[in-house]
């Protein structure tokens, strides 16, 4: 019996204890200043096929509040890293879902920690997943799904949530 008891205990504190090592970082992109578009598509972008490349600021999960913030130079005092993105309109076309917008491939660089690269469809939704394809340094056990929740700024302002992982920095 004594063992069952210690089992649950080691099972409630794994359960417990993921939670709490996810990173959460914001990110925050200026759509009129940090986006460029690429317009191949139907004229006026965007469109089904048109591609985009994108550089914002990484800032301390939490920072961004629900509803986002006016301007991204309001918090980039808080910056600890550089968002890079690359992508595709995918809305509209034939097989999509109604709810994919784009696909993108993302790079959350941290200043001084490492690097989490993510790829996957960019939904119309508030939450969505992305799947984690690579990290370095101290962000590198980081595998498996991020988590997305769209914070404001028409989709331009979110949080990236990471699952822990053993030996991962807090």
């Amino acid at each position: 019996m004594k063992v069952l008891h210690y089992g649950l205990a080691m099972v409630l504190t794994a359960a417990l204890a993921s939670p709490a090592l996810a990173r959460r970082f914001d990110v925050c992109i200026n759509p009129a200043t940090d986006v460029v578009p690429d317009d191949v598509g139907a004229p006026g972008f965007p469109t089904a096929g048109d591609g985009f490349v994108a550089v914002g600021i990484i800032v301390p999960g939490g920072t961004i509040p629900n509803g986002g913030v006016p301007l991204c130079s309001d918090i980039v005092g808080e910056r600890i890293g550089t968002f890079f993105a690359r992508g595709r309109i995918v809305a509209g076309l034939p097989n999509a879902a109604s709810d994919d917008l784009a696909y993108v491939d993302w790079q959350f660089r941290i200043d001084g920690e490492g690097a989490i690269d993510t790829s996957g469809p960019v939904k119309t939704t508030p939450t969505y997943p992305q799947t984690i394809v690579g990290a370095t340094g101290g962000l590198g056990p980081a595998k498996g799904k991020a988590l997305v929740e769209v914070l404001g700024g028409g989709g331009f302002q979110f949080r990236l949530i990471v699952p822990g992982n053993k030996g991962q920095k807090k």
